[in-house]
């Protein structure tokens, strides 16, 4: 059997056990609704439509809940007049009111409980989704950095031959030009290699004394093409003399990675991005402020929680804000963000500052 054969006895049987639930409903309903006018009416049998109200949450579409919970209430209610004689009115009235107050509670319920349920499972669907995306995306650092250590390779083996060049060939004028240019180009490349394998490259975790502005030029010559590309200037208000930390270089680097892609993608039309570093008595501070489209105050408190991303799963998993609040955390520091809808967003990193 093909999948495509699977795939139709799975949805044929499917509909035989809509339809023979359907039946089962019917027949109940009717059962009940004869049990009801054979015996006196002071005796309460509309309860027994509870049974209907929960058979019918095993369907598929909720409004079949909804239809069998109105055919029940209205059985319920016509079966009174429907019999011969009618004692005890009031008991009568209270046992129908209890009916159907129980028949509409328990369907209510059930349809919350089935809407529930099916959250949990798509949350827990997109969950795996994203994990699994950040799966591929380490398999893809991982790609890269092979990818770039093969490059540096021929690549010092090209500027070994330029540097042979020009000092056994005298060059002068636009050759002498072009020949440094090449050279200059070749080192550029270097260094963008140098810089995507230092960023790969899994890190001690030794704490030393850090300059965050060196972590912020290293990680913007990283982002400086992406930045280009979607028309994103860099705005850089740096404090004088701004004291080091200590900390893991690497994670400090990879928190700031994130915080600039995360402005970067609120950008989708361009904008500027701003890092404002500053200082007191005992913390470092780290202030990356966007013009991009802000975050809604219902998510505001949601956004640090692992997996919780409002991108597309391809361009998000969920994880780097968790990733970067885990880190500063475990420097001892923190995280905060402002934000407004169309005002954008500004991310502080307060870190302490190294004891002399």
């Amino acid at each position: 059997m093909n999948i495509n054969d699977k795939a139709a006895a799975d949805a044929g049987h499917q509909i035989f056990s809509v339809a023979v639930l359907y039946c089962v409903c019917g027949i109940l309903l009717i059962s009940i609704l004869l049990f009801d006018l054979a015996i006196p009416s002071g005796i309460s049998v509309g309860v027994l439509y509870i049974l209907v109200v929960l058979l019918s949450l095993l369907l598929p579409n909720d409004k079949a809940t909804v239809i069998f919970a109105i055919i029940s209430s209205i059985l319920i209610i016509t079966a009174v007049f429907c019999k011969p004689e009618v004692d005890e009115m009031w008991k009568v009235a209270h046992n129908r009111v209890i009916a159907l107050f129980t028949v509409w509670v328990i369907a209510l319920l059930g349809l919350r409980r089935k809407k529930w349920e099916l959250q949990r499972i798509l949350e827990l669907q997109e969950t795996q989704t994203r994990y699994l995306h950040a799966e591929k995306l380490s398999a893809i650092g991982k790609l890269t950095a092979s990818i770039a250590h093969e490059l540096n390779n021929p690549l010092q083996s090209v500027m070994a031959i330029l540097k042979s060049m020009q000092g056994n060939t005298r060059l002068e004028g636009e050759d002498g030009k072009l020949l440094e240019l090449a050279m200059s180009e070749i080192q550029r490349m270097k260094n963008l290699i140098r810089n995507l394998l230092d960023f790969n490259r899994p890190s001690s975790g030794d704490k030393v004394l850090v300059n965050v502005h060196d972590c912020c030029d290293h990680v913007l010559l990283l982002c400086k093409t992406h930045f280009r590309h979607k028309k994103i200037a860099i705005e850089l208000n740096y404090a004088e003399e701004l004291p080091p930390i200590l900390a893991v270089p690497d994670q400090i680097k990879q928190v700031l990675f994130n915080l600039l892609n995360n402005a970067a993608d609120a950008m989708e039309n361009g904008g500027v991005i701003t890092i404002i570093t500053s200082h007191d008595k005992k913390m470092v501070t780290v202030a990356i402020k966007d013009t991009g489209v802000g975050i809604e105050p219902g998510i505001v408190d949601k956004i640090f929680e692992p997996f919780f991303s409002t991108k597309a799963v391809a361009k998000g998993t969920g994880l780097g804000l968790s990733v970067c609040r885990d880190i500063v955390q475990s420097h001892h520091g923190k995280i905060g963000v402002k934000s407004h809808p169309g005002e954008g967003t500004i991310f502080t990193v307060f870190l302490p500052k190294a004891r002399a």
